[in-house]
C-alpha cells in the first residue's frame, strides 16, 4: 500500500459518507445501508465502530474502520 493510498484510507467520513443520503444533490451512495437509529445503536451494541466527536454537534469515523466493516460483512455474505 502507497503512503498516499494509507493516507487516504485514514481520513475520517461523516455519516453521510457511510449511510448515504438520497436528497442530497447529487445523491450520496451508502457504504453500509442502513438508517441513522440503526447505525447509532449497532455503535451501542458493540457492532459498528465509535466515532470521534470533533465538536458538540460533529462526529466523524476512520475510512479504515468503515471499510474493514464492510469487507468483513461482504466476506462473511460470500461464505
Amino acid at each position: 500500500m502507497s503512503v498516499s493510498n494509507f493516507e487516504q484510507r485514514d481520513r475520517l467520513i461523516r455519516l453521510t459518507t457511510i449511510i448515504g443520503n438520497k436528497k442530497a444533490n447529487p445523491p450520496i451512495e451508502p457504504l453500509i445501508d442502513v438508517c441513522k437509529a440503526t447505525w447509532y445503536k449497532g455503535i451501542q451494541d458493540g457492532v459498528y465502530p465509535q466515532g470521534i466527536r470533533m465538536s458538540p454537534r460533529v462526529v466523524m469515523w476512520r475510512l479504515s474502520e468503515v471499510l474493514a466493516l464492510v469487507n468483513d460483512k461482504q466476506s462473511k455474505l460470500e461464505k
